[in-house]
């Protein structure tokens, strides 16, 4: 959003329909014009495969209090962006929708991977 506040990158439209960030407010969603696209940018953390749950649970803790800081909070706000801590099995899912979603898009642009 500082790009965008200085100039330096135009805005065009958001790729979420549900649960616009208000800094988004005034901005359309892309889906308004194309009904199929949906793009969600989102961060996730990974582990090694076989990490100990108890291990995994504590980071998955940590890392979600961490979202719970005011000034974190706050900053993740002002550039449209949502905390959304999930469970590793609900990531996993994300991952596994994401993936298919985007061979859709991919097929349907007869764009082949090199």
């Amino acid at each position: 959003m500082a790009f965008v506040a200085a100039g330096r990158l135009k805005r065009s439209g958001t790729g979420r329909k549900a649960r616009k960030a208000r800094v988004l407010d005034s901005m359309s969603s892309l889906s308004d014009a194309v009904p199929e696209f949906q793009f969600n940018c989102w961060i996730g953390v990974v582990a090694p495969c076989g990490m100990p749950a108890i291990t995994v649970g504590k980071f998955r803790d940590a890392l979600a209090a961490a979202m719970r800081v005011p000034a974190l909070a706050a900053t993740l706000t002002a550039n449209g962006a949502f905390a959304h801590p999930t469970t590793p099995t609900e990531f996993r899912a994300l991952l596994v929708r994401d993936i298919e979603a985007t061979r859709r898009t991919m097929r349907s642009a007869c764009i082949e991977p090199e």
